[in-house]
């Protein structure tokens, strides 16, 4: 379903805890017990030559640093090839170096995308998903840097337990701003990040991250779902 366009089909309340209580409920928990970070986007793509997308970083390093998430995109009324990754830069120019794994919003398999140098086409390496399971499935990501900030690696999950490593690269220039990137491919659409953590510096909020529209983008990240 896409809430987004049809909002009878979701029962969530707006920091993102599945239902809404009808009656009181003292005591009730009512969010998620993690963050949610909506990415609110209107843009081309994260690819090619150059980026056309939302990037929302931590303060730049190059320490080594894991992020992890749940990523939730719509699966209908949506370009199927729109983008929620992690994501590590060589700074926040269209066209710098990057490594990001990413879920497409529909259809589609767990990818690690990556640009090796300033200004060269991206690269993309698929992750199927386990037996059974439909290639769209999968939905955990984690992001890894090293020390240093010059090597990354992408990782998926279906169930946010068993990783497997999607791909690696080594770049010549570190790669200093991690945080999430989002990508329209043509028009408007809102992306979830749910239980965003970094390791080392615990749970990531909406209100910890920078946003940098890279190329023609237009958007924010808010906390909760985003209305």
């Amino acid at each position: 379903i896409n809430a987004a366009e049809d909002p009878w089909a979701s029962s969530a309340g707006a920091d993102g805890w599945p239902f809404t209580c009808i009656d009181a409920c003292p005591g009730a928990t009512s969010a998620e017990p993690g963050p949610v970070a909506a990415a609110l986007v209107d843009s081309d793509d994260l690819w090619g030559s150059s980026d056309d997308a939302l990037f929302a970083h931590l303060s730049p390093g190059t320490d080594a640093i894991t992020l992890e998430a749940l990523i939730a995109t719509p699966s209908s009324s949506a370009e199927e090839w729109a983008k929620a990754c992690l994501a590590a830069r060589a700074g926040v120019d269209p066209a710098a170096p990057y490594l990001a794994v990413c879920r497409p919003a529909d259809d589609q398999r767990l990818r690690v995308q990556l640009r090796a140098a300033q200004g060269e086409d991206s690269d993309a390496i698929e992750q199927g998903p386990p037996a059974g399971l439909d290639d769209e499935t999968p939905a955990f990501v984690r992001l890894e840097r090293d020390a240093g900030g010059l090597c990354a690696r992408g990782w998926g999950s279906a169930d946010g337990a068993q990783w497997s490593l999607i791909a690696e690269h080594c770049f010549d220039a570190p790669l200093t701003h991690v945080g999430v990137a989002a990508s329209g491919h043509g028009g408007p659409i809102r992306l979830l990040f749910v239980d965003l953590e970094a390791t080392p510096g615990g749970p990531v909020h909406a209100d910890d991250l920078g946003v940098v529209l890279l190329g023609d983008a237009a958007g924010e990240v808010v906390a909760g779902l985003g209305g």
